[in-house]
């Protein structure tokens, strides 16, 4: 079973009456709670586009496991990031020198647009 708020992080698992090594998966969920308020993942946008979080190229486990998403790069024009629905909270910055908009899934509205050198938490539904 995955626990909701870590996300589909493989780790996030629940401990089990019969399981062995049961400080493994402890500890994972400890490591995993840390990483989700204090790590920062880097997301870089110089190939300009739309980037899918929810890709086995996005990386989602690393993106979500996050406290922030730090864009960075230098696209020549705006970039579209695209979060995969599911319930959760998601911190980006934009330090990319462009706006960068925030979509839930392909074609939804409203997008929310981020600013190049600003901070905004996404609750993601």
């Amino acid at each position: 079973m995955e626990l909701p708020n870590l996300g589909a992080h493989t780790k996030g698992k629940h401990v089990t009456g019969g399981q062995d090594a049961k400080e493994d998966t402890i500890n994972d969920q400890g490591d995993l709670i840390d990483d989700s308020q204090n790590h920062v993942s880097t997301l870089d946008v110089t190939a300009g586009g739309t980037f899918n979080l929810d890709t086995p190229q996005g990386n989602l486990d690393q993106y979500l496991e996050s406290g922030l998403i730090r864009i960075i790069g230098t696209p020549g024009a705006g970039t579209t990031i695209i979060v995969p629905d599911g319930d959760k909270r998601v911190a980006f910055e934009n330090s990319s020198g462009q706006s960068t908009t925030i979509d839930t899934v392909t074609g939804a509205t409203p997008t929310r647009t981020l600013v190049d050198g600003s901070a905004k938490i996404f609750h993601v539904r």
